[in-house]
C-alpha cells in the first residue's frame, strides 16, 4: 500500500481495497479564502439512528 501525507486518506475505499467503515468528522472552511480566524470547536454531539 502506498504511504499518504494524509492519514484520512489511507482509510480510503480505493486505497486499503475494502469498505473500511464511516468517517465523521468536523470541517470549517473560508469559501475559498485564507482566514486569519482560527476555528475551534467545544462541543460535538452525535447521536445515531437506529
Amino acid at each position: 500500500m502506498a504511504t499518504y501525507r494524509n492519514p484520512v486518506i489511507s482509510v480510503a475505499t480505493e486505497v486499503a481495497g475494502r469498505f473500511t467503515g464511516v468517517l465523521i468528522a468536523m470541517y470549517t472552511t473560508g469559501h475559498g479564502a485564507r482566514s486569519a480566524s482560527p476555528a475551534h470547536f467545544d462541543w460535538f454531539e452525535y447521536e445515531g439512528v437506529e
